[in-house]
């Protein structure tokens, strides 16, 4: 896992323990097998949704989510950007799974932004984040919708998160994949039981 991903979680989890002391037991912060000089990078959702040409994502790529809106829309304007992806996963979904890369995108209450306030729904959040930064071993692009979502984020600590456009962030994502590896893949999957019938 590259260091910035990592830094990005372990401060996302300092945060958790800071404001939830009670609610989080003790993890250990984890240490970065690599540096491969990536940024976790974050971007508006909007711009996102309406480039031009949009991004192809690969079998080691996926788009995490989480919303406190009906999940069916968000799946389907997440299925729609992405073209029936078949990684497009909420957070929950996304557990015990790796990938090299992964879009974040929370569309979350903007109450529950507020870390500092206790609410049960920004510990949620806190742990749900979490769960979906560590997904990724090598690069993470968060989509935010709002200036409390990208203060969150620019207020981590010790991270190296940059701001861009969205086009610059995914077009690291866009890649052509052939028909062997979406086997391999499928194959890993299915041999550590990790799928759904």
């Amino acid at each position: 896992v590259t260091r910035d991903v990592l830094n990005v979680s372990n401060s996302i989890l300092h945060v958790a323990k800071q404001y939830f002391q009670n609610d989080i037991q003790y993890l250990r912060p984890e240490i970065a097998m690599k540096d491969l000089g990536t940024r976790v990078r974050i971007c508006q959702w909007q711009e996102a949704l309406n480039l031009e040409k949009q991004p192809r994502f690969g079998p080691n790529q996926a788009l995490i989510y989480s919303s406190t809106k009906n999940p069916n829309e968000v799946d389907l304007e997440m299925n729609q950007w992405l073209n029936n992806h078949p990684f497009i996963l909420t957070s929950l979904d996304s557990k015990g799974l790796e990938f090299d890369d992964c879009v974040v995108a929370f569309d979350v209450e903007r109450k529950a932004w507020d870390i500092n306030s206790g609410k049960v729904s920004s510990l949620r959040l806190l742990r749900e984040l979490y769960v979906a930064i560590t997904r990724a071993k090598r690069r993470v692009v968060i989509l935010i919708k709002t200036k409390k979502m990208k203060d969150f984020f620019m207020s981590l600590q010790g991270c190296n998160i940059e701001e861009s456009d969205a086009i610059v962030a995914l077009l690291e994502f866009d890649s052509a994949t052939t028909t062997d590896e979406w086997l391999k893949r499928g194959d890993e999957l299915f041999q550590d039981d990790q799928f759904k019938m």
